[in-house]
């Protein structure tokens, strides 16, 4: 089912997958990403319950207002529960969406558990050693997309090329709806201010706060080789950061091989690791 939740705040898209009679899993994409990342875990998470993924505000199908802050992602992620009338879900976030799933379930919203892919485990500025300022300069390599629709099409074929042929249908489904298209013209979405709004919402989070105030179990898969913007991050400094999570009640780590992209690179792993934890992870 496709649908679209209302404002206040910008029109948020959503689609629904119906699934086996567990709890509901709502699934927030990373920055820049849109809901198509998860295409190819979907089929899989189905067997546990209902799945739900939106499309973060100013990406894919979503409306925007230029805000990024992980409060107004958290109160939208509290927005989509709340129209689906969902009882106490499942949150699994990826990347950016892992920052927004724990800030709502500190500050917003009730749910089961979260399932928190590739997630900040101390902060940016602590983890690469490096600042908003210094990734924001790295994006001038990169510029977004804007062109005609015939532009627009070549763009997407060169931006999976490099892709592995089995990722490649996940990644041309992400970049064509991230794709706005007007008048014989595109635009890929979030904008560029959108993205430097997303790098400063980061760097301006402290997830090791976060993490102390969680109370919900929490199931989490980290990837062991990220996708570090610009700059390496400290391995010693996360993965005893990571230690430390490990010994705190209801929380478990597991280490997939992968890069930083688990939803796409590795959703059978992804899956049956979920679909385990939540098998023997009794509801608070």
């Amino acid at each position: 089912m496709i649908g679209s939740v209302a404002g206040p705040g910008p029109r948020l898209a959503y689609e629904r997958w119906q699934g086996g009679s567990g709890p509901a899993l709502v699934l927030v994409h990373g920055g820049a990403h849109n809901l198509r990342v998860w295409d190819r875990t979907i089929s899989g998470l189905t067997g546990i319950g209902p799945v739900i993924a939106y499309d973060l505000r100013g990406h894919g199908g979503s409306e925007g207002d230029g805000d990024q802050s992980l409060a107004t992602h958290a109160a939208d992620l509290g927005r989509v529960v709340d129209h689906l009338a969902l009882r106490r879900p499942v949150i699994v976030g990826h990347s950016f969406g892992a920052s927004i799933a724990l800030t709502y379930a500190n500050t917003v919203g009730s749910c089961r558990a979260l399932v928190l892919l590739d997630a900040l485990v101390r902060g940016m500025a602590a983890t690469y050693h490096t600042s908003a300022a210094d990734v924001a300069s790295s994006l001038d390599a990169h510029s977004r997309f804007t062109g005609d629709d015939a532009s627009a099409d070549a763009w997407i074929e060169r931006s999976v090329a490099m892709e592995p042929p089995e990722q490649r249908p996940v990644w041309k489904a992400v970049a064509r709806r991230s794709l706005l298209r007007h008048a014989g013209r595109a635009a890929e979405r979030p904008s560029r201010e959108e993205v430097l709004a997303l790098i400063e919402a980061q760097f301006g989070w402290t997830p090791e706060e976060m993490w102390e105030e969680l109370t919900v179990p929490a199931l989490l898969l980290l990837a062991r080789t990220g996708e570090p913007p610009p700059a390496g991050p400290d391995e010693e400094l996360r993965h005893s950061a990571v230690r430390r999570l490990a010994r705190r009640p209801g929380v478990r780590v597991t280490w997939i091989d992968s890069d930083h992209n688990l939803p796409a690179c590795r959703s059978a792993e992804v899956v049956a690791a979920i679909t385990g934890w939540l098998s023997t992870t009794p509801a608070r």
